[in-house]
């Protein structure tokens, strides 16, 4: 039932909707670490500063260098 109703729903709420989920489970383990994916990705963007450098370590498979090149 459950892949049926992801079936029907446009993939970009499927992805709101499991963002939000896993927003809720990370509050519900007050906030440990590490934090969902897309957190991560909003803060930095929020927060970043216009032309500046961004030094990445131990990158997995460069998500976080693509959003920020």
């Amino acid at each position: 039932m459950k892949q049926l109703v992801k079936s029907l729903l446009p993939d970009a709420l499927v992805a709101r909707l499991h963002n939000a989920a896993r927003a809720r489970s990370w509050k519900a383990s007050g906030y440990a670490m590490p934090c969902p994916h897309h957190i991560k990705q909003a803060t930095l963007l929020r927060n970043g500063l216009l032309r500046s450098t961004w030094v990445e370590t131990g990158t997995y498979m460069g998500d976080t260098t693509a959003l920020l090149a």
